[in-house]
């Protein structure tokens, strides 16, 4: 097990670096300057050359790419261009909200998912099983940032529980709950057609005739042979989607005013902060790559049968 978790986190390595690669590559090549932010939008030719000479960005790309990485590997993602302020206390600042909201997200998902697709897979052609494919079309088909105009339209606007909008030190963790729904939602519907096309591929297997044929319980059979087996593609699914939540959560974020990464990384985005940029991708890349790597050896534990 350690010996392929650190085989793992050795293929993480390009991975990272290709993901910094392609984010520095466009941020650079995308229209606008953090030069106009920083001195306004008519600046004279003078004042940008030595602007840019006191930021490093009058040297070529290659050159500038390998500074900033060499910084990281000293455990500096630098300064922001804007605010001055260190990149990594920024980041630090905002990442407790993010992943709160990753973690809501995807504790109403799994919930909502695996409940529904085991009630529907274990009762084929029943009326739970028809409502949940009703609802996991539904909630494939609308957006995060859709469903969220829709919860707040509903729960805040007319029925006034939750809060629109807002930090953690206004509201708490009520600032979450619609947020965490709107992204969970189409989340929550992939895992429920996962598990139940899982459940329905499990119950055909032969050691389910063996199992039944022996006098077993229904339950018995669902339960203790059934749903073990069929939650390993719900495993997989689970960290393939991550990637998904952590994007999703940025337009979330921006819809609920919440200040975590996805505010900040907007934010930095339009204001061309370079190194603000690439420190929050970067940790948002490693954090996927971690995710991925648990639920691999998560494969382990659920099926003993699996030699890692």
């Amino acid at each position: 097990m350690a010996r392929y978790a650190t085989r793992r986190l050795a293929l993480a390595v390009p991975v990272l670096l290709g993901c910094s690669v392609l984010v520095f590559l466009l941020i650079h090549f995308a229209p606008g300057d953090p030069i106009t932010s920083l001195i306004g939008v008519y600046p004279s030719v003078d004042q940008v050359a030595i602007m840019r000479h006191q930021l490093g960005l009058d040297q070529p790309l290659p050159i500038q790419y390998l500074l900033w990485l060499g910084r990281v590997l000293h455990g500096d993602l630098g300064t922001s261009l804007l605010t001055h302020t260190s990149v990594a206390s920024s980041i630090l600042q905002r990442l407790p909200t993010t992943l709160l909201l990753t973690a809501m997200s995807m504790a109403w998902a799994l919930l909502i998912g695996i409940t529904l697709g085991i009630a529907s897979g274990f009762r084929r052609g029943g009326f739970i099983d028809t409502v949940s494919r009703v609802l996991s079309i539904i909630g494939i088909s609308v957006p995060p940032f859709l469903a969220g105009i829709i919860l707040i339209l509903i729960f805040s606007v007319q029925l006034n529980l939750f809060p629109p909008g807002g930090s953690l030190d206004q509201y708490g963790l009520l600032a979450l709950v619609l947020p965490s729904l709107a992204l969970g939602i189409e989340y929550a519907a992939v895992v429920l057609r996962f598990t139940r096309a899982s459940i329905l591929e499990v119950l055909e297997q032969g050691y389910i005739r063996t199992a039944r044929a022996k006098g077993l319980t229904p339950r018995a059979v669902e339960y203790r042979h059934a749903f073990g087996n069929a939650l390993l593609p719900v495993l997989t699914v689970v960290g393939l989607r991550t990637g998904t939540l952590l994007s999703g959560a940025l337009v979330t974020e921006n819809v609920f005013s919440l200040p975590g990464l996805g505010t900040l990384l907007t934010g930095a985005i339009g204001l061309r902060d370079y190194p603000l940029v690439l420190g929050t991708t970067l940790v948002m890349a490693f954090m996927v790559v971690a995710v991925n790597l648990a639920v691999d050896l998560a494969y382990g534990l659920i099926d003993p049968r699996i030699k890692l």
